[in-house]
Protein backbone atom coordinates (compact mmCIF):
# COMPACT_ATOMS: atom_id res chain seq x y z
CA UNK A 1 0.00 0.00 0.00
CA UNK A 2 2.83 2.80 0.95
CA UNK A 3 4.68 1.49 -2.24
CA UNK A 4 1.80 2.36 -4.68
CA UNK A 5 0.86 5.94 -2.08
CA UNK A 6 4.64 6.73 -2.92
CA UNK A 7 3.72 6.04 -6.53
CA UNK A 8 0.75 8.39 -6.68
CA UNK A 9 3.15 11.13 -4.43
CA UNK A 10 5.95 11.38 -7.33
CA UNK A 11 3.44 11.39 -10.08
CA UNK A 12 1.53 14.50 -8.37
CA UNK A 13 4.65 16.10 -7.80
CA UNK A 14 6.46 15.30 -11.17
CA UNK A 15 2.53 16.80 -12.69
CA UNK A 16 2.50 19.61 -10.28
CA UNK A 17 6.08 20.34 -10.98
CA UNK A 18 5.46 20.12 -14.67
CA UNK A 19 2.07 22.43 -14.60
CA UNK A 20 4.52 24.86 -12.71
CA UNK A 21 6.61 25.10 -15.14
CA UNK A 22 4.27 25.53 -18.17
CA UNK A 23 2.75 28.22 -16.10
CA UNK A 24 6.25 30.16 -16.18
CA UNK A 25 6.59 29.66 -19.62
CA UNK A 26 3.70 31.24 -20.20
CA UNK A 27 4.09 34.18 -17.89
CA UNK A 28 7.31 35.35 -19.35
CA UNK A 29 6.29 34.77 -22.84
CA UNK A 30 3.18 37.07 -22.33
CA UNK A 31 5.79 39.42 -20.73
CA UNK A 32 8.04 39.28 -23.63
CA UNK A 33 4.95 39.90 -26.37
CA UNK A 34 3.54 42.85 -23.78
CA UNK A 35 7.40 44.69 -24.01
CA UNK A 36 7.61 43.55 -28.13
CA UNK A 37 3.97 46.05 -28.03
CA UNK A 38 4.92 48.80 -26.56
CA UNK A 39 5.47 50.64 -29.74
CA UNK A 40 7.00 53.35 -30.11
CA UNK A 41 7.56 53.66 -26.01
CA UNK A 42 10.19 51.43 -25.89
CA UNK A 43 11.86 52.73 -28.91
CA UNK A 44 13.60 56.31 -29.32
CA UNK A 45 11.30 58.85 -31.49
CA UNK A 46 9.94 62.25 -31.79
CA UNK A 47 6.56 63.09 -32.06
CA UNK A 48 5.92 65.78 -34.56
CA UNK A 49 2.56 67.57 -35.18
CA UNK A 50 0.87 70.17 -36.41
CA UNK A 51 -2.85 71.50 -35.66
CA UNK A 52 -5.46 74.50 -36.08
CA UNK A 53 -5.98 75.87 -32.74
CA UNK A 54 -8.97 78.55 -31.51
CA UNK A 55 -8.58 80.90 -28.86
CA UNK A 56 -11.63 81.60 -27.32
CA UNK A 57 -11.42 84.49 -24.77
CA UNK A 58 -12.40 83.96 -21.30
CA UNK A 59 -13.17 86.40 -18.22
CA UNK A 60 -12.71 90.02 -18.56
CA UNK A 61 -11.06 89.16 -21.81
CA UNK A 62 -14.18 88.69 -23.55
CA UNK A 63 -14.49 93.14 -23.79
CA UNK A 64 -13.28 94.13 -26.60
CA UNK A 65 -11.26 90.92 -27.70
CA UNK A 66 -12.25 88.47 -30.62
CA UNK A 67 -11.72 84.80 -31.24
CA UNK A 68 -7.61 83.63 -31.93
CA UNK A 69 -7.01 81.29 -35.13
CA UNK A 70 -3.67 80.05 -35.49
CA UNK A 71 -1.53 77.43 -36.65
CA UNK A 72 0.30 75.17 -34.20
CA UNK A 73 3.21 72.89 -34.22
CA UNK A 74 5.14 71.33 -32.04
CA UNK A 75 7.75 68.18 -31.12
CA UNK A 76 7.93 66.23 -28.59
CA UNK A 77 10.65 63.17 -26.89
CA UNK A 78 10.02 60.52 -24.29
CA UNK A 79 11.21 61.06 -21.34
CA UNK A 80 12.25 57.23 -20.82
CA UNK A 81 14.03 57.65 -17.74
CA UNK A 82 11.11 58.36 -15.86
CA UNK A 83 8.71 56.62 -17.61
CA UNK A 84 7.93 55.99 -21.35
CA UNK A 85 4.39 57.92 -21.46
CA UNK A 86 6.32 61.00 -20.65
CA UNK A 87 6.32 63.46 -23.22
CA UNK A 88 8.03 66.84 -23.26
CA UNK A 89 8.66 68.85 -25.93
CA UNK A 90 8.50 73.01 -27.83
CA UNK A 91 5.70 74.06 -29.27
CA UNK A 92 4.86 77.68 -30.84
CA UNK A 93 2.14 79.08 -32.54
CA UNK A 94 1.05 81.86 -35.09
CA UNK A 95 -2.83 83.73 -35.20
CA UNK A 96 -4.84 86.89 -36.16
CA UNK A 97 -7.42 87.70 -34.07
CA UNK A 98 -8.67 90.58 -36.20
CA UNK A 99 -8.33 92.05 -40.09
CA UNK A 100 -9.93 94.83 -41.30
CA UNK A 101 -10.45 97.99 -43.55
CA UNK A 102 -11.98 100.90 -42.59
CA UNK A 103 -11.55 104.37 -43.61
CA UNK A 104 -11.69 107.94 -41.92
CA UNK A 105 -13.82 110.84 -43.79
CA UNK A 106 -14.41 114.22 -41.50
CA UNK A 107 -13.88 118.03 -41.17
CA UNK A 108 -12.96 119.57 -37.57
CA UNK A 109 -11.88 122.95 -38.09
CA UNK A 110 -9.36 123.96 -40.73
CA UNK A 111 -8.31 120.14 -40.61
CA UNK A 112 -9.98 117.74 -42.86
CA UNK A 113 -9.40 113.86 -43.51
CA UNK A 114 -10.43 111.72 -46.12
CA UNK A 115 -8.09 108.39 -45.70
CA UNK A 116 -8.20 104.84 -45.04
CA UNK A 117 -6.75 102.56 -42.76
CA UNK A 118 -5.57 98.31 -42.75
CA UNK A 119 -5.69 97.02 -39.83
CA UNK A 120 -3.90 93.64 -38.37
CA UNK A 121 -4.04 91.91 -34.64
CA UNK A 122 -1.98 89.03 -34.83
CA UNK A 123 -0.82 86.59 -31.27
CA UNK A 124 2.51 84.58 -31.17
CA UNK A 125 3.27 82.00 -28.52
CA UNK A 126 6.12 79.23 -28.13
CA UNK A 127 7.01 77.60 -24.93
CA UNK A 128 7.51 74.36 -23.19
CA UNK A 129 4.86 71.35 -22.94
CA UNK A 130 4.14 68.01 -21.24
CA UNK A 131 1.91 65.38 -21.95
CA UNK A 132 1.54 61.94 -19.94
CA UNK A 133 -0.44 59.28 -22.42
CA UNK A 134 -2.80 56.55 -21.08
CA UNK A 135 -3.14 53.36 -22.53
CA UNK A 136 -0.49 53.36 -25.30
CA UNK A 137 -1.43 50.44 -27.11
CA UNK A 138 -5.10 51.71 -27.80
CA UNK A 139 -6.90 53.24 -30.48
CA UNK A 140 -8.12 55.84 -28.68
CA UNK A 141 -5.42 57.13 -26.07
CA UNK A 142 -6.34 60.07 -23.79
CA UNK A 143 -3.69 62.36 -21.99
CA UNK A 144 -3.18 65.56 -19.84
CA UNK A 145 -0.66 68.24 -20.63
CA UNK A 146 0.56 71.43 -19.05
CA UNK A 147 2.09 73.97 -20.67
CA UNK A 148 4.84 77.19 -20.22
CA UNK A 149 5.84 79.72 -22.33
CA UNK A 150 5.64 83.20 -23.57
CA UNK A 151 2.67 85.08 -25.53
CA UNK A 152 2.90 88.64 -27.59
CA UNK A 153 0.09 90.29 -28.59
CA UNK A 154 0.38 92.56 -31.89
CA UNK A 155 -1.50 95.23 -33.70
CA UNK A 156 -0.62 97.57 -36.79
CA UNK A 157 -2.04 100.30 -37.91
CA UNK A 158 -1.38 101.42 -41.92
CA UNK A 159 -2.56 104.50 -43.02
CA UNK A 160 -2.89 105.37 -46.60
CA UNK A 161 -1.91 108.57 -48.25
CA UNK A 162 -5.36 111.04 -48.45
CA UNK A 163 -7.57 110.07 -51.19
CA UNK A 164 -8.23 113.80 -51.85
CA UNK A 165 -4.80 116.02 -52.42
CA UNK A 166 -5.93 118.81 -50.06
CA UNK A 167 -6.88 116.50 -47.05
CA UNK A 168 -4.20 116.01 -43.85
CA UNK A 169 -1.57 113.85 -44.16
CA UNK A 170 -0.86 111.40 -41.68
CA UNK A 171 2.99 111.90 -39.95
CA UNK A 172 3.86 108.78 -39.86
CA UNK A 173 2.19 105.73 -41.85
CA UNK A 174 2.67 102.88 -39.71
CA UNK A 175 1.37 102.49 -35.88
CA UNK A 176 2.13 99.62 -33.98
CA UNK A 177 1.13 98.45 -30.33
CA UNK A 178 2.47 94.89 -28.84
CA UNK A 179 2.60 93.70 -25.52
CA UNK A 180 3.22 89.90 -24.07
CA UNK A 181 3.68 87.89 -20.80
CA UNK A 182 4.67 84.91 -19.91
CA UNK A 183 1.66 82.07 -19.84
CA UNK A 184 0.92 78.77 -18.15
CA UNK A 185 -2.25 76.48 -19.17
CA UNK A 186 -3.29 72.75 -18.53
CA UNK A 187 -5.72 70.71 -19.93
CA UNK A 188 -6.74 67.20 -21.56
CA UNK A 189 -7.13 65.51 -24.99
CA UNK A 190 -6.57 62.13 -26.93
CA UNK A 191 -5.46 60.82 -29.69
CA UNK A 192 -7.08 58.54 -31.96
CA UNK A 193 -4.96 55.65 -33.79
CA UNK A 194 -5.82 56.06 -37.72
CA UNK A 195 -3.89 52.64 -38.81
CA UNK A 196 -5.71 49.70 -38.20
CA UNK A 197 -2.25 47.98 -35.99
CA UNK A 198 -2.61 49.78 -33.67
CA UNK A 199 0.88 47.99 -32.24
CA UNK A 200 2.70 49.42 -34.58
CA UNK A 201 0.87 52.88 -35.65
CA UNK A 202 2.72 56.01 -36.05
CA UNK A 203 -0.25 58.50 -37.18
CA UNK A 204 -2.61 60.02 -35.18
CA UNK A 205 -5.33 62.55 -35.27
CA UNK A 206 -5.19 64.67 -32.35
CA UNK A 207 -7.83 66.61 -30.21
CA UNK A 208 -7.12 68.80 -27.00
CA UNK A 209 -8.56 71.67 -25.11
CA UNK A 210 -5.84 74.18 -22.75
CA UNK A 211 -6.72 76.53 -20.32
CA UNK A 212 -4.25 79.17 -20.91
CA UNK A 213 -3.88 82.25 -18.41
CA UNK A 214 -0.96 85.37 -17.93
CA UNK A 215 -1.03 87.88 -16.44
CA UNK A 216 -1.83 91.63 -17.35
CA UNK A 217 -1.60 92.39 -21.10
CA UNK A 218 -2.33 94.90 -23.50
CA UNK A 219 -4.84 94.50 -26.80
CA UNK A 220 -6.49 95.97 -29.20
CA UNK A 221 -10.23 96.90 -28.94
CA UNK A 222 -11.49 94.89 -32.19
CA UNK A 223 -15.24 95.68 -31.43
CA UNK A 224 -14.61 99.74 -31.17
CA UNK A 225 -12.43 100.49 -34.37
CA UNK A 226 -12.92 104.22 -35.28
CA UNK A 227 -14.62 104.07 -38.32
CA UNK A 228 -16.66 107.02 -37.60
CA UNK A 229 -16.93 110.54 -38.50
CA UNK A 230 -15.92 111.93 -35.11
CA UNK A 231 -12.94 110.73 -33.03
CA UNK A 232 -13.51 108.44 -29.85
CA UNK A 233 -14.21 110.15 -26.85
CA UNK A 234 -11.89 109.12 -24.31
CA UNK A 235 -12.36 106.73 -21.29
CA UNK A 236 -11.25 105.80 -17.93
CA UNK A 237 -11.28 102.25 -18.99
CA UNK A 238 -8.90 102.18 -22.08
CA UNK A 239 -5.72 103.23 -23.24
CA UNK A 240 -5.67 105.74 -26.81
CA UNK A 241 -4.29 104.81 -30.03
CA UNK A 242 -3.55 108.13 -31.63
CA UNK A 243 -2.09 109.12 -34.23
CA UNK A 244 -0.61 112.52 -35.40
CA UNK A 245 -1.80 114.59 -38.56
CA UNK A 246 -0.62 117.76 -40.41
CA UNK A 247 -2.44 119.92 -42.47
CA UNK A 248 -0.85 120.52 -45.89
CA UNK A 249 -2.36 124.24 -45.78
CA UNK A 250 -1.45 126.04 -42.72
CA UNK A 251 1.51 123.05 -41.69
CA UNK A 252 -0.59 122.58 -38.33
CA UNK A 253 -0.69 119.16 -36.42
CA UNK A 254 -3.12 117.49 -34.57
CA UNK A 255 -3.85 114.24 -33.71
CA UNK A 256 -7.00 111.23 -34.43
CA UNK A 257 -7.87 108.45 -32.37
CA UNK A 258 -8.04 105.54 -34.22
CA UNK A 259 -8.15 102.91 -31.79
CA UNK A 260 -7.93 102.08 -28.40
CA UNK A 261 -6.40 99.43 -25.89
CA UNK A 262 -7.58 97.02 -23.19
CA UNK A 263 -5.93 96.20 -20.49
CA UNK A 264 -6.68 92.85 -18.88
CA UNK A 265 -5.37 89.36 -17.62
CA UNK A 266 -4.70 86.52 -20.47
CA UNK A 267 -7.38 84.13 -20.30
CA UNK A 268 -7.95 81.72 -23.47
CA UNK A 269 -9.51 79.10 -23.78
CA UNK A 270 -7.66 76.82 -26.60
CA UNK A 271 -9.26 73.93 -28.56
CA UNK A 272 -7.03 72.35 -30.85
CA UNK A 273 -7.46 69.36 -33.96
CA UNK A 274 -4.35 68.85 -35.71
CA UNK A 275 -2.10 65.61 -36.78
CA UNK A 276 0.91 63.78 -34.77
CA UNK A 277 3.61 61.77 -36.16
CA UNK A 278 5.88 59.90 -34.41
CA UNK A 279 9.10 59.67 -36.27
CA UNK A 280 11.57 57.27 -35.24
CA UNK A 281 15.83 58.48 -34.19
CA UNK A 282 18.15 56.35 -34.82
Amino acid sequence: MKKYLLIIYTLCFLSIGAFSQDMLTMFLNTKAEEAKRVVPFSRKYIAVGTSYQLGLPMGNMTTGMSPVHSLHLSGALPLNFITPNLQMGLDAAYGIYGLKNFGIKYKQADNYINTTINYTSDVAQAGLFANYVFFANRKIQPFVTARFGYMALSSCFYVADPLDPDACRVLENETIQSDGTLYWGYGMGFRWNVCTNTEKSKYFLEFSVVQTRGNLIDYVNVAHLQNHTAPIAPTNDTKPIDVTFVNPGNQNLHQHRIGELYNNPLNLLQFKIGYTVYLRLK
